[in-house]
């Protein structure tokens, strides 16, 4: 079957943008995670007195669960969760065995999580005394294990005919062991795949975050710096639950490691906050719930207070992490119903997160694992890669978005400038046809001025002849009006011709730019002044502007800091305006190809186009002026526009 796209929109969008669809979404985890308490409540494992589990040479693994009596279990509460060093809140359980072996047979008991606040373990004896074979607590450093991995692994010798061990117990948030018993090599071959599975999520978390990396060179956005500090949380926190951060990073500190979940988890939810405020721009958009936000941040910041020690470091992140999950899902209804870009990946993000991270992973915490055959700590992974992955495709959406606006923009400058320089060259085209009419008809004057000249003498001789004097003096008359005419008609013209550029006084020019641009230059640190000058030109106020304030423009956004000077120079037969920064500057190779449209230098600025020096130089060549670059790279940029002036 192939799937089709209808409107412009995959199927996929089509499902996730109906109000139904979502409902039914919502429904079904709900659903699931009430099936899988049920479920988890039905488990034999809760039995008084279970079957024991037989034990033989042949099966490489085996799966305790339907053997392990609970004893004691404690009330689940903030009290509990607070005081894991009173025996009266640690979990007893028995692990009922029947070994039908002839020899006693080497095995490995994996419990089934990386650390614990308190374990020990032991084995009856027939007298009924205790054999102690591990005693751990949240003190105890990584050297002290028995085996030296990220998950807990205690090597035990099976031997023939029934035997208990006993559990004595108190994990994080009050969870259950899930224990298994398995052969040396199984264990190895076992925690080798977690380590490669481990290793494959960092390499995919790194490579989303070069992908995200590139995108910010092009939008610029704090969504895009949150999200890097996300993936690095997601990334620490994934290698603190897998056992892998404590072996390998901070194996003497075994406090801290007690600390590092809850530490992580509230870095999380800080990124986390911080890539929806950016995602949607709720500053701009939303105050409201951009002050919500901006109190998850106080909160979090709040629950990393050193006080009250790691129970209350983990009570505040669960309490964290309840405040901010509904105001989450308010963010995504939001921006769902202002059908904002991204949103509908950023939902799906947050279903992974909850699904896995939190629904299906505190599932198995508490020994209620809907899929008992599969590793619980599996599940955060997976909710993290996908909600990563997710999230990365929403800002990469939005890039595309940005890129689709940002084209239009070009076209829509570019197509102003050429109609800018249209209308520039239509202006002069039709000034020198004015031009040329005018001098035409100025000399068309000069040349009736020669007959009337010869009239003029014809006149003179008829004065000499008897009687003709009236008829002279008023030939003369007429040759005087006719004559003045002419000159009039001449004298204008010329001034005409000498008057259709205006004249412009520079030092006036720089001072309205550098008024117009010193917000923009404050807001960059970069310190915007002129040299004032007396100078006039002779030019078109409204090119000359628009070649300024497309320079100062450039000089301003390539120029994180420094100084932008304005000036003119006298020439030979001229003036020369000149716009000197110090940024970066360019390399020589750079020059030209700048001067062709769309094009932007190393340090392009996102929010520029690649025109400006275009658009520059096509009005320098339409109004006859010259445009010059002088610039090395690190030695910041000089450009210079030359002009006729009108007085010296």
């Amino acid at each position: 079957m192939v799937m089709t796209r209808e409107g412009g929109r995959p199927w996929i969008g089509r499902a996730l943008a109906s109000g139904h669809a979502w409902r039914c979404v919502v429904l079904a985890l709900v659903l699931g995670g009430l099936l899988g308490l049920l479920w988890g409540e039905r488990n034999p494992s809760e039995a008084a007195q279970p079957s024991p589990c037989i034990v033989t040479a042949t099966p490489q693994v085996l799966s305790l669960q339907h053997c392990q009596a609970t004893l004691y279990a404690p009330t689940w509460s903030w009290a509990g969760l607070l005081a894991p060093d009173d025996p009266q809140q640690w979990r007893h359980e028995r692990i009922h065995l029947d070994a039908r072996i002839a020899a006693p047979l080497e095995r490995v008991l994996s419990l089934g999580v990386p650390d614990a606040r308190v374990i020990q373990v032991s084995r009856l004896r027939a007298d009924g005394t205790a054999e102690p074979l591990l005693d751990l607590n949240h003190r105890s450093p990584f050297a002290q294990r028995p085996a030296p991995e990220a998950q807990l692994g205690l090597p035990v010798v099976i031997l023939p005919g029934p035997q208990v061990l006993e559990l004595r117990y108190h994990l994080h948030l009050g969870g259950r062991l899930q224990a298994r018993l398995l052969s040396s090599s199984a264990f190895q071959t076992e925690r080798l795949r977690a380590d490669l599975l481990s290793g494959v999520m960092v390499g995919g978390l790194f490579a989303l975050l070069g992908v995200v990396v590139v995108y910010h060179r092009v939008a610029r956005q704090s969504a895009y710096l949150a999200y890097a500090g996300l993936v690095m949380a997601q990334l620490l926190l994934l290698l603190q639950i897998g056992g892998q951060a404590f072996a390998l990073f901070w194996p003497d500190a075994p406090e801290w490691n007690q600390c590092a979940p809850a530490v992580l988890a509230t870095w999380v939810i800080v990124c986390h906050a911080l890539f929806a405020a950016g995602l949607f721009r709720l500053r701009e958009r939303h105050r409201r719930l951009c002050m919500a936000h901006r109190g998850v941040l106080v909160l979090a910041a709040l629950n990393l207070v050193p006080w009250g020690g790691v129970e209350r470091l983990v009570a505040g992140s669960v309490l964290l992490a309840g405040v901010y999950a509904p105001l989450a899902l308010g963010t995504a209804a939001v921006a769902l119903r202002e059908r904002l870009p991204g949103t509908r990946l950023y939902v799906l993000g947050l279903g992974a997160l909850a699904v896995f991270s939190f629904g299906l992973f505190f599932l198995g915490i508490i020994g209620h694992n809907p899929l008992p055959q599969v590793d619980f700590f599996l599940y955060p992974k997976i909710g993290a890669l996908l909600e990563i992955g997710f999230f990365a495709a929403a800002l990469v959406d939005q890039v595309r978005l940005f890129q689709a606006q940002q084209a239009e923009q070009r076209q829509r400058r570019l197509a102003d400038a050429q109609a800018l320089v249209q209308a520039e060259a239509d202006r002069l085209a039709a000034q020198a046809r004015a031009e040329q009419k005018s001098l035409q008809l100025a000399s068309a004057g000069h040349d009736i001025a020669q007959p009337l000249a010869s009239l003029r003498m014809v006149a003179q001789v008829l004065r000499q002849t008897e009687g003709s004097a009236p008829v002279s003096q008023h030939l003369e008359r007429v040759l005087d009006h006719t004559q003045a005419l002419l000159r009039d008609l001449v004298e204008r013209e010329r001034r005409e011709h000498r008057v259709h550029s205006q004249s412009v006084m520079v030092g006036d020019v720089l001072a309205e730019l550098v008024l117009e641009h010193r917000a923009a230059a404050q807001a960059k640190g970069v310190v915007l002044r002129y040299v004032d000058s007396q100078v006039e030109i002779l030019v078109s106020p409204l090119i000359l502007g628009r070649v300024l304030r497309n320079l100062l423009s450039n000089a301003l956004r390539y120029t994180p800091g420094g100084r932008v000077v304005l000036g003119v120079r006298r020439r030979d037969g001229g003036v020369e305006l000149q716009v000197l920064d110090t940024g970066p500057g360019l390399a020589a190779a750079q020059v030209e190809t700048l001067l062709r449209p769309f094009e932007q230098g190393r340090t392009g600025a996102a929010e520029g186009f690649g025109l400006g020096l275009f658009i520059v130089r096509s009005l320098c060549e339409q109004a006859g002026w010259v445009l010059r670059i002088r610039s090395r790279w690190g030695g910041g940029v000089v450009l210079r526009c030359g002009f006729h002036r009108a007085s010296g």
